[in-house]
């Protein structure tokens, strides 16, 4: 999961995973405030590797290819700390700064900072001009997805349950001494709505 050094790298392709996060932020603002928006809320880490930290930067970037140019005095970033409470007082100081008709995409880098901030915007009862999209689909955040009125709408996946086959690949193409390339990764999928009970 770690970029090391001379080694090769398996995991998540993590600009890619948030580039999804940012399109389907996007999609859902289309579909609901005829693509008008006032705030993109990134909630960040500030422990986390530079690697997981280009999700936030690929989630502007799916966003703008969604919804258009994104003027950075829109961009508001908060660090979650990788706690839900932490992402929770956050989220909470930033609602009482801005007016209840404030519309707000959020992405934060995992499902606890997104439940985190989720649970602020509950809180405010602001849940009809918030959107939040989580990273790993974890079990809570698929619950809260499955709620027709939840701000909760969507996560990314990335299928840890499934590295071990690949890793088992990969591994055996380099014993036998065969080329492979620099990076492997996982497979990406959002998970909202319309597929969380297919999966």
């Amino acid at each position: 999961e770690r970029p090391v050094q001379g080694g090769v790298y398996f995991g998540a392709n993590n600009y890619q995973a948030g580039k999804l996060a940012g399109q389907r932020l996007g999609r859902h603002a289309q579909d609901r405030w005829g693509s008008r928006f006032d705030r993109v809320v990134l909630i960040e880490g500030a422990q986390t590797s530079t690697n997981v930290n280009a999700r936030l930067a690929g989630v502007l970037v799916g966003l703008r290819e969604v919804a258009g140019e994104v003027d950075e005095s829109r961009v508001i970033h908060l660090h979650g700390n990788a706690d839900r409470e932490a992402s929770r007082l956050a989220m909470s100081k930033l609602l009482g700064q801005l007016p209840a008709a404030c519309r707000m995409l959020v992405s934060a880098f995992n499902d606890i900072s997104a439940l985190g901030a989720m649970d602020a915007v509950l809180a405010a009862g602001r849940s009809e001009t918030v959107a939040i999209v989580g990273h790993n689909a974890m079990h809570e955040s698929r619950v809260e997805i499955r709620k027709a009125d939840s701000p909760f709408i969507a996560s990314v996946a990335y299928f840890p349950e499934r590295y071990g086959p690949k890793l088992l690949k990969l591994a055996t193409e380099i014993i036998e001494g065969n080329a492979v390339p620099p990076a492997a990764y996982t497979d990406h999928l959002v998970i909202d709505r319309s597929n969380v009970d297919a999966l």
